[in-house]
């Protein structure tokens, strides 16, 4: 997908055109990836980051890369009662 979007220049004097889309592709993935939209290896393959690298952006973003809900908890809590 092409996405087009005009941003004002006087904003990205010193960045180019190639490293402004490559921030808002990370910006998008981590968005999306925090909000349970696309999984990490989806966020890589918007980003073109390996994994890695991925999960370290999410840690020095403060973006947890544990995704539990509480049904996961229930049931993991129910193995050791056993």
């Amino acid at each position: 997908m092409i996405v087009q979007v005009q941003l004002p220049e006087i904003y990205f004097i010193n960045h180019t055109v190639e490293e402004v889309s490559h921030q808002i592709k990370l910006s998008i993935a981590l968005r999306m990836y925090q909000r349970g939209e696309v999984s990490a290896g989806g966020a890589c393959e918007i980003t073109g980051l390996n994994r890695y690298d991925f999960l370290a952006l999410c840690a020095k973003e403060n973006i947890t890369t544990i995704q539990y809900d509480i049904n996961d908890i229930i049931k993991e809590t129910e193995l050791f009662k056993k």
